[in-house]
């Protein structure tokens, strides 16, 4: 099933539910950061080989009832081969740009990121995956300054500030939010490197975590609003000084993207995008190339690479070895039931279909989903599981759903042919 697939991949950090705005804060802005893709200005975007035109729905649906297109965001350079990164639920009508980028590679980044944007037909509203970060900081001066950036950031929130105020500098930071459940997969991982380095006697310790701002800015003379949230991981290491004197401290800091969201002052739709940034799924395929190709860039093996789950989602961070190794168990157990001399015993379909259970349930405890039976393809999706119904579109020719916590919501009142989906069991 899918979802045993996505056992491998990685979660996404996201885009914040703030529930209104609040007064200006202060916040320092530490050394500048990547200012990353820069916004459209308003009008219609570019259209996109990614994002095929579709039919519209006969009449609007209701507030707070979202129609959803399947996409996938493309990897058209890094093996050889075009192939699907990541697949994501936008609105429908909406368009897209960009994809998985490789470039030059620093001490501190890997040499490929996500730069790829969804824009609404008017050109106003937006929603980005884009790179992800790294720097270092030590308190005795640079540290490979010559491939890495040097930046003093120990928090999600100061590289947040810095981000924003980088990309709009005329942004003014409305709110912050603290997102535990943002990097609740990487302080797992972070947990493991700090024992492990505790267990060798080295004074480092690891630590994520995750946060969202709400800012404020311009553009072509319009009030917007604007989100960013990210996940973001630390190494803080602290050895004495030869010479006496205060310790020597160092902290290197990375980030796995960040999750974006614009909108014109009014019209950022916090609802939508928490939808949107839950539905972003890596491929199984490209999952396994980048695998192997971050092995081999690290001198390591791919079973490795697979264990330490290094991988990227724009803004979130990886699912821990645990759950990975949970993940391949539970492939290796479905080829086992093809397997006649054990597949004929009841008691032993029990046990695997509840350890599947369990495994699923760990899956969307993490990423905040919920799995629903796909009445058109025969298998299962993933879907933001603050919903509580959730429906397939029929009548479309491509992978479209519903979402609404209307318990007497009928499609049929809106021009669309679409079935209800009953959650996995």
């Amino acid at each position: 099933m899918y979802w045993k697939l996505l056992a491998t991949g990685a979660l996404i950090a996201a885009l914040c539910a703030c529930s209104g705005e609040q007064g200006e804060t202060s916040s320092p802005a530490p050394a500048s950061v990547d200012a990353g893709p820069q916004m459209q200005a308003a009008g219609p975007a570019p259209s996109s080989a990614l994002a095929p035109r579709m039919q519209q729905a006969s009449a609007p649906l209701p507030p707070g009832t979202y129609r959803m297109r399947k996409v996938e965001i493309m990897d058209a350079k890094g093996f050889g081969r075009p192939l699907v990164a990541a697949t994501i639920l936008i609105p429908e009508g909406w368009n897209t740009e960009g994809g998985m980028e490789w470039g030059a590679r620093s001490s501190c980044t890997d040499p490929f990121g996500f730069n790829w944007a969804a824009t609404s037909p008017d050109g106003v509203k937006r929603f980005e995956l884009g790179r992800g970060d790294g720097w270092q900081w030590a308190s005795f001066g640079p540290v490979d300054a010559a491939t890495c950036k040097q930046a003093s950031y120990s928090s999600a929130r100061e590289y947040l500030t810095a981000y924003v105020q980088a990309r709009f500098p005329d942004a003014r930071i409305l709110d912050y939010r603290e997102r535990p459940e943002f990097s609740k997969a990487a302080a797992d991982m972070m947990a493991q490197v700090s024992q492990m380095a505790a267990e060798r006697g080295i004074p480092m310790r690891g630590r994520a975590d995750g946060g969202e701002l709400l800012f404020a800015f311009t553009l072509n003379g319009r009030e917007m609003r604007g989100t960013s949230a990210v996940t973001a991981s630390f190494y803080e290491s602290q050895h004495e000084n030869p010479m006496g004197g205060a310790p020597l401290r160092t902290i290197t800091g990375s980030t796995t993207g960040v999750f974006n969201a614009f909108a014109p002052n009014g019209e950022l739709d916090f609802q939508l995008a928490e939808a949107v940034r839950k539905s972003t799924k890596p491929e199984p395929e490209w999952f396994e190339e980048i695998s192997k190709f971050k092995a081999k860039l690290a001198g390591i093996s791919l079973e490795a690479q697979r264990q330490r789950a290094s991988i990227i989602i724009a803004g979130g961070a990886a699912l821990s070895a645990i759950t990975i190794q949970a993940g391949k168990d539970m492939v290796a157990r479905g080829a086992a039931r093809m397997n006649e001399d054990l597949a004929g015993t009841e008691a032993f379909n029990q046990r695997m279909a509840a350890e599947d259970r369990m495994q699923r349930e760990r899956i969307e405890a993490l990423t905040e989903v919920e799995t629903y039976n796909d009445p058109v393809t025969g298998g299962t999706v993933q879907l933001d599981n603050t919903y509580d119904h959730a429906w397939r579109v029929t009548n479309s020719t491509s992978d479209t759903y519903i979402l609404t916590n209307d318990p007497n919501f009928n499609p049929g009142l809106y021009g669309v042919e679409a079935s209800e989906m009953a959650v996995t069991q």
